[in-house]
């Protein structure tokens, strides 16, 4: 016999029933207290966040300098057999490894593409060669020495991401929501004189030398940003200086390579102070570079002709870059940029902003002087304040 299928259930007592007046069961869950949140918007300073504990932040879960705010220390654990370093600095960690470099990864090929490429005959994996050292150096910055590299050595500096812990997934970190992304590094000694790449483009900023003395070519050196007492000295050729933001040198700070300087990148501004120098021994731009990494390539303006071309009236087409600096350059008093071999045929240095200091502007006559003596010469031909050749600014040029 069927009946209906309520028939005989007590009533649902916990049933959900809101009533015509709105008295609605109440929602806590929701519901924080404190200080309105209006307070925090106002005063958005983590330190305030921190002290009234708003979002809530891990308790009693060690160690200390990832939940309390931040202290400053320095702590490296080797890892790898010696080939990587992991540095702890002032809140910060990053992880310092030496790996396989092949350039035709680096500029987006695959590892068989790296292979066949003429510039990089190696299998398709192989362990890197040599072992990598951190010490402290006193205001906050690392020092770093390279052992045993070779020309198939890649450095690369990146930074590591906070360490989850499990239970804590609704802890605020505070440490990690104030640490530091950029590395300082006080010094870089190769002491093989030998590596394939130094890479810290969005990581590290130097503020120390870098020493690379053997004569064997360097593929890139990727920096964010070169401060003042930087230098850095490359015994050969140097495919690519990439710097994301810019190059600041004073008081005799200096890049000198030993060979040729295929290619510059610089996001920002080149200012050169109080004796400081760029000098390249060899020529600029000699041989075309690809992107790499997040850097751009020797065709950078034949990638943005819609909108660059119109600058480019004292040369035919559109040429190679031999350096682009997208902020000014600046050469001041006794300081010097200065090309031995001068810039490569069909290639331009281009400044995005404005040139002052021009008389400090130093490049060899191309095909006139191929064995030029240490004494360079200025950028030809030049009649002030006329732009010379293979030199493009779209600001203004004041020599």
């Amino acid at each position: 016999m069927s009946v209906d299928r309520t028939e005989g259930r007590r009533a649902n007592h916990r049933a959900f029933r809101p009533t015509l007046q709105g008295r609605l069961e109440p929602r806590l869950l929701l519901a924080k207290g404190g200080l309105p949140g209006q307070i925090f918007l106002a005063n958005p300073s983590l330190g305030f966040a921190y002290e009234h504990n708003n979002p809530p932040h891990i308790k009693d879960a060690p160690p200390t300098h990832l939940t309390n705010p931040l202290k400053p220390h320095f702590a490296a654990d080797t890892g790898q057999n010696g080939q990587k370093v992991r540095i702890f600095m002032n809140g910060g960690v990053w992880d310092i490894t030496l790996s396989e470099y092949a350039p035709a990864i680096e500029a987006g090929g695959t590892a068989a593409e790296a292979a066949s490429s003429s510039s990089a005959t190696v299998p398709a994996h192989t362990q890197a060669a040599g072992t990598v050292r951190a010490y402290p150096m006193g205001n906050g910055e690392v020092g770093i020495i390279v052992d045993g590299s070779t020309a198939l050595t890649d450095l690369t500096i990146n930074q590591v991401a906070f360490p989850g812990r499990q239970g804590y997934a609704h802890s605020f970190a505070y440490a990690y929501a104030a640490r530091p992304r950029i590395l300082n590094i006080g010094a870089i000694d190769v002491t093989s004189g030998v590596i394939g790449a130094i890479e810290g483009f969005h990581t590290a900023v130097l503020s120390g030398p870098i020493s690379v003395n053997g004569t064997t070519t360097v593929d890139r050196i990727a920096l964010d940003a070169i401060n003042p007492g930087a230098s850095i000295n490359v015994g050969g050729t140097l495919n690519t200086l990439d710097v994301y933001n810019g190059i600041n040198l004073t008081g005799n700070g200096s890049i000198t390579v030993g060979g040729n300087l295929n290619l510059m990148n610089v996001g920002q501004s080149v200012d050169l102070s109080n004796g400081s120098s760029i000098t390249v021994d060899g020529t600029l731009a000699l041989l075309p570079q690809p992107a790499k990494g997040t850097g751009t390539g020797s065709n950078i303006l034949t990638l943005n002709q819609s909108s660059l071309s119109g600058t480019l009236t004292t040369t035919t087409g559109i040429p190679n870059v031999a350096a682009y600096i997208q902020g000014s350059l600046n050469v001041g008093t006794g300081s010097k940029f200065t090309v031995k071999h001068g810039i490569e045929a069909g290639s331009i240095l281009f400044v995005g902003g404005n040139v002052t200091g021009g008389t400090g502007l130093y490049v060899s006559i191309p095909g006139l002087n191929p064995n030029p003596p240490a004494t360079s010469y200025l950028i030809p031909p030049v009649t002030p304040p006329a732009v010379p050749e293979n030199f493009v600014v779209t600001g203004t040029y004041n020599p």
